[in-house]
């Protein structure tokens, strides 16, 4: 979508004296940019004792510092848009709605016209026969009678004047609707979008959290709260986000609390609440919190991915799959819920499924470590070997610290007696969490294997 660009030539990295590629940096405030670069000519002469660092070592963090933001901006930019398309999706059925209305507008005033023009020749429709037999009995004709017309017409006007009438009513709601278009735009805009990773239990899962600007609370609520109080919650749930934001959950719930002490019906603390619970691995106490957020918005899909996800961590895997699908019924596109539903589908035994499932999420995030370890875990169930490593490969070119990625590689290995190689991928998981039990099993069943071969 976009690309991290560098605004240097190249060749302003090469040192000042002898216009070669730089080695080194020279940590000197006093010095100007390019003069802090040495190559290897410069570092032997360098006798300073101002610290220095690794220019290649710099430039690969710098990289992956830009990497990093480059993700975080495009995941903005990709919640906004999405926003922004179904803002014009919105836009797009109010207008067609509206030309529907003026198509009905115009259909009935012409079936109006008809309808008078039917009434006239009717009145002038006569027998021939008729006028003769009158003649001869000598019957006085009768006189044409312009007000009888007049109410025939009226009843016409008055039965079609209703119903053009309905539909210039339902024409007035749609332009007031575009008169609010700003306010449609402004709820619905997406003005926050960040990527959470959990740890251990489910350890990089991405949570798109959303922040809207408006409340939402009921006219009884708004009456009994002031403007102040309002505000301060407003206030102190920005404090909680960004405390949730770094993580420090339990600070976050403190704030969060004030907040709702101001106004217990803000959806948004309300959520976070719940969600910075969920982080706790309190996943109990984070349902009843998100259903009292939902109490406030039955259709806020984050929090209904919330509770999905949390009643998955209880391994109650079926009541997590009828909350992601009534996530998804929302917004069919709603990824979390989609992995949701997969990993709890797997953990049925249902892999065929979870397969199905896993790759709708992939479609909508590809690089999802935690997605593509769910398919691999359900191809590995089925023994297909050779599939699952290929998912494993491209989670690990993604992260090659993805610890589940890791231990779903050892698996795969060891289950087809690559015992050292499976032992690489076991050592690899171990040294990001050193004391997990089920890595150590695996490997020591692993050694075993290779001494029995031995012997």
């Amino acid at each position: 979508m976009i690309q991290s660009k560098i605004i240097e030539k190249d060749d302003l990295f090469n040192c000042l004296e002898h216009n070669l590629p730089a080695l080194t940096i020279v940590c000197d405030n006093e010095l100007k940019k390019y003069q802090r670069l040495l190559c290897g000519h410069c570092e032997e002469n360098f006798k300073s004792k101002t610290p220095t660092m690794s220019f290649q070592k710099t430039i690969e963090n710098i990289e992956e510092n830009q990497k990093q933001k480059k993700e975080s901006i495009e995941n903005v930019i990709i919640i906004n848009i999405k926003q922004l398309e179904q803002f014009l999706k919105t836009l797009d059925l109010l207008k067609s709605n509206f030309v529907k209305q003026l198509d009905s507008l115009i259909e009935n005033g012409n079936l109006w016209i008809t309808e008078i023009v039917q009434c006239g020749q009717q009145n002038v429709a006569y027998s021939v026969f008729d006028e003769i037999e009158k003649l001869i009995t000598q019957q006085k004709l009768k006189q044409y009678n312009e007000q009888s017309f007049i109410d025939q017409i009226n009843k016409i006007n008055q039965s079609q004047n209703q119903k053009i009438i309905r539909t210039l009513k339902e024409c007035d709601k749609l332009l007031k609707n575009l008169e609010n278009a700003d306010q449609i735009l402004e709820t619905e805009m997406l003005i926050e979008g960040k990527l959470k990773r959990d740890t251990q239990n489910q350890m990089e899962e991405s949570k798109v959290l959303v922040q809207k600007k408006n409340l939402k609370i009921t006219e009884q609520s708004f009456d009994q709260i002031s403007n102040l109080n309002l505000s301060k919650s407003e206030e102190l749930y920005q404090k909680g986000f960004q405390l949730y934001y770094d993580n420090q959950y339990v600070e976050a719930i403190k704030i969060l609390d004030e907040a709702l002490n101001n106004n217990s019906k803000h959806l948004l603390s309300l959520y976070i609440k719940a969600e910075s619970l969920r982080m706790l691995g309190e996943y109990k106490e984070a349902i009843i919190w998100v259903d009292k957020a939902l109490e406030e918005d039955p259709k806020h899909c984050d929090s209904i991915s919330t509770k999905a996800d949390s009643l998955k961590m209880l391994n109650k895997f079926n009541e997590a799959i009828v909350w992601a699908n009534k996530a998804l019924q929302t917004d069919p596109k709603h990824w979390l819920s989609l992995y949701i539903k997969a990993e709890s589908l797997r953990m049925l035994g249902k892999d065929n499924e979870a397969i199905i499932w896993i790759d709708k999420a992939l479609e909508l995030d590809p690089r999802h470590c935690n997605s593509l370890r769910t398919k691999s875990a359900s191809l590995l169930s089925q023994k297909r070997y050779n599939e699952a490593m290929n998912v494993i490969e491209q989670s690990l070119k993604i992260n090659p610290n993805h610890f589940h990625s890791l231990l779903s590689k050892g698996l795969c290995l060891q289950e087809q007696n690559q015992y050292y190689q499976a032992l690489d991928a076991y050592e690899k998981a171990l040294k990001i969490h050193s004391n997990n039990q089920w890595v150590k099993d695996r490997k020591d069943e692993c050694l075993r294997a290779l001494n029995k071969k031995q012997n």
